[in-house]
């Protein structure tokens, strides 16, 4: 009899776990099954304590490169060994997501289909096994339905073997697909309203669920005939949760590590630390968190009349009048010499007329000439210097005149490091948006998230109005904007889309540890990302509920071209700078002449 069982569970291995990595064969002392193939096998023998192997198990099952995905369990209670593995499969690095079982039953255990109907593990595995001896020359397959609406679980017989002929009754597929069809299998969901990802909650039939990950898990539902069936945290203010190392968790992801979700999805970024309790799916939409900052203001008015060149041209016409000066001194002194006139003028007089004379040149003004400037030589000079002056001149005012009709903003903020530079608040909905970049080390990562606090929409709301702090939001693909709520069209045009993102993620969907459906859920994300509908999704649940205005304004907030108020009406705060010097001039005048009465008075 007994060799007939290893008959049988050979040529299952051989016909439906040959694809494995290798099979682990458990038995107990009192079994007596083999195995009789050439497939790479591993034969654990366990007494009647598991804590004894429970480290071969593990060193066996999980610290293979790879690890078995097919489990052939012969013991006097496989229910125990069965979720013993089940519990070891969660607590492991590697993944499971195709393994399979074969549990021989003994004849007097009548009852292992309620035994396995209570095990919570159940319910996650779809190739589920039971060899069932009935009769010396009948041997019968039994599984668990993976199927259907309703929580039980209700085992059907799947094929029969004759003994006497050496072949299957019905010859069916003793692993077949139940994922393809699961005729109205709950799918747990553990989502909440978040525009434009999910609106969870907001909608009583299927057609009316909006958002990029809400609907991609519903059509998921239809193509594998599953019924959605939503979950919802216990504490609202919970939202995305966290995890412990205890295996305890709040929130969306505590969810599913209880076992009371199968899938988590609102906007989840590839956060490293979830790896351990959960699977992570493909990548699917990017996310770029960046800030809307205070709006660049105008430029002080008094500094207008130096905004025609830049500080580096400044600095050639600067230097360029002060060699003039120098030229026309030296020339002034070597005539002075060579034609023997004004012989007792002192160097010092001489290198003050030629600074006054090219002051003069340089501001377009008149100078009486010298009474020895007959000579080509200084006549050329000068007049070449006049030239150069024009030049200049003309080119300062057009520049000028471009200047005061078109506003000059301060340098906006643009870049992570601009940012933190800037030494303002930065405010947001969410303390997790934070959590992906906690841990970097550069130092304007950390002024950002020392800066950086959450608090109510109500308050953000107040604080919007105040223009002088930056808050966090959400760059989409698509031109498309995550922007909460709290930021309405009133103060929009106050704030300014910073370019640069401050760290960018992919959204993913978590799932139970080594669960079934995350290798047909990839597919079909690449799938759906093939086909380009995600862009669909996306601008129906922004323009659903997001505002439409706020949405165009950042649209068009262009960071190459931040004035977007074209030519204005010339205010005072254009000229004061030109006044500022006239009174400059003035009160200077005013001390040259009080100085000098005071000198020569007499």
């Amino acid at each position: 009899m007994r060799e007939q069982i290893t008959f049988i569970t050979s040529h299952s291995v051989k016909l439906y776990l040959d694809s494995d990595s290798c099979v682990l064969l458990i038995i107990d002392q009192k079994s007596t099954l083999t195995y009789a193939g050439n497939h790479q096998i591993i034969i654990l023998s366990i007494s009647k304590n598991l804590t004894d192997v429970s480290e071969n198990i593990e060193e066996i099952i999980f610290k293979f490169q790879y690890g078995c995905r097919g489990f052939i369990i012969d013991t006097k209670k496989p229910s125990v060994m069965f979720e013993f593995i089940e519990e070891k499969i969660k607590h492991s690095l590697v993944r499971f997501n195709t393994r399979k079982y074969l549990i021989v039953v003994e004849e007097k255990i009548e009852n292992y289909d309620e035994i396995f109907r209570k095990l919570p593990s159940s319910r996650y595995v779809s190739n589920l096994l039971f060899l069932v001896q009935k009769t010396a020359e009948e041997f019968q397959f039994w599984s668990p339905s993976f199927e259907g609406s309703a929580d039980g679980i209700r085992f059907e017989q799947v094929d029969t073997w004759l003994a006497q002929n050496g072949t299957f009754l019905l010859g069916n597929d003793l692993f077949p697909d139940k994922l393809r069809d699961q005729q109205g299998r709950y799918l747990r969901m553990a989502c909440f309203h978040y525009a434009p990802y999910t609106n969870c909650g907001g909608a009583s039939e299927l057609n009316e669920y909006y958002g990029t990950e809400l609907k991609l898990v519903i059509e998921f539902t239809r193509l594998y005939n599953l019924t959605p069936k939503f979950v919802y945290n216990d504490i609202e203010e919970e939202l995305w949760g966290a995890l412990y190392p205890n295996w305890t968790g709040s929130g969306l992801m505590g969810r599913v590590l209880r076992d009371e979700a199968d899938i988590a999805f609102t906007a989840f970024y590839i956060w490293e630390f979830v790896y351990h309790y959960m699977d992570l799916s493909m990548p699917y939409i990017r996310s770029g968190i960046t800030c809307l900052v205070p709006k660049p203001k105008i430029l002080n008015g008094w500094l207008t009349p130096l905004f025609s060149y830049k500080a580096t041209l400044w600095i050639l016409v600067i230097a360029n009048f002060v060699f003039n000066v120098l030229l026309l001194f030296h020339i002034v002194s070597h005539l002075q010499k060579e034609y023997e006139f004004n012989t007792n003028k002192r160097a010092s007089f001489i290198l003050l007329d030629a600074f006054w004379i090219l002051l003069k040149i340089s501001l377009g003004q008149t100078f009486h000439g010298r009474k020895n400037s007959f000579i080509i030589i200084e006549r050329l000079v000068l007049a070449s210097f006049f030239l150069v002056y024009l030049i200049l001149n003309s080119a300062y005012f057009s520049g000028l005149a471009s200047i005061m009709t078109v506003p000059r903003y301060e340098d906006p903020i643009d870049t992570i490091s601009s940012l933190a530079e800037s030494n303002i608040e930065i405010s947001g909905l969410f303390e997790d948006w934070i959590l992906s970049i906690k841990e970097i080390k550069e130092d304007a990562y950390g002024r950002i998230v020392q800066r950086y606090t959450a608090a109510s929409e109500k308050e953000l709301r107040i604080l919007s109005k105040q223009s002088n702090r930056a808050f966090f939001m959400e760059r989409l693909p698509y031109s498309t904007y995550g922007i909460n709520d709290f930021m309405k069209a009133d103060v929009i045009e106050n704030y300014h889309l910073m370019k640069e993102d401050i760290y960018w993620e992919y959204t993913e969907f978590f799932l139970r540890k080594s669960s079934e459906l995350a290798p047909s859920f990839d597919i079909f994300i690449l799938r759906v990302l093939q086909s380009g509908i995600t862009s669909h999704w996306q601008r129906k649940a922004v323009y659903r509920f997001l505002d439409p205005k706020v949405q165009k304004i950042v649209t068009m907030m262009d960071d190459s071209n931040v004035n977007q108020e074209g030519a204005i009406k010339l205010k005072f705060s254009h000229i004061e700078g030109s006044f500022a010097l006239l009174f400059i001039g003035y009160f200077l005048s005013v001390v040259s002449l009080i100085t000098e009465r005071l000198i020569y008075r007499t």
